[in-house]
């Protein structure tokens, strides 16, 4: 099962990726490629120095702490909008067995298939009226029920992640971010304290 990572928001490329931490997901990018670099085991409670909420604290590299929440708006931002369904949620369609073989033979005749006579940018209705006009041309493989409707799924499935990813964007553009350094730290605003130093940048 995938879990949305905390921070960035977004799931890991296959589950597990995501590691748990005393009850929130962190994703391999936000572990090993973001720019709060911290151990995520070590949390304690406290006073955050930024919001003063009392709530669990993580220790940066530079020995400062920030909760998890601040973390969160200071180094990847949080989004004025509701998160949207990720494309990685959804459910792909399954190829069917009966035209799986060593060589991949039928998938990349059918992937040849698709992409000379399919165009994405068309809607799923269009794009089945063209699947339907070609059915005299194509090999009797792709003509079965089986493969039909594994067809007609990946199609929309197409389509459904296209236009969410569209939205992801969206939802990712409208994020608020901080300076993406230790707030205590960070020279040109070293003694700021209010969520509005987070919203400048």
């Amino acid at each position: 099962m995938f879990q949305p990572c905390y921070f960035c928001d977004d799931l890991g490329w296959y589950p597990g990726t995501c590691l748990e931490y005393y009850g929130f997901y962190v994703c391999f990018h936000c572990r090993n490629f973001s720019e709060l670099h911290v151990d995520y085991s070590i949390q304690e409670q406290g006073e955050c120095g930024i919001c003063f909420e009392n709530t669990t604290l993580l220790t940066l590299p530079c020995n400062h702490k920030l909760c998890l929440q601040c973390c969160k708006m200071n180094y990847f931002g949080i989004a004025t909008t509701e998160r949207p369904v990720h494309w990685r949620e959804l459910n792909s369609p399954i190829w069917p067995k009966e035209f799986d073989d060593p060589e991949s033979v039928h998938y990349e005749e059918y992937e040849a298939f698709r992409t000379e006579w399919f165009n994405m940018d068309n809607s799923y209705e269009k794009l089945i009226r063209i699947r339907n006009n070609l059915l005299s041309i194509r090999p009797d493989w792709m003509n079965t029920e089986t493969f039909l409707k594994y067809e007609d799924e990946s199609l929309k499935y197409d389509k459904e992640s296209r236009r969410l990813e569209k939205e992801w964007d969206e939802y990712e553009e409208n994020k608020r971010i901080g300076c993406q350094e230790c707030p205590f730290c960070y020279e040109p605003k070293k003694d700021y304290r209010c969520w509005g130093c987070f919203l400048e940048k």
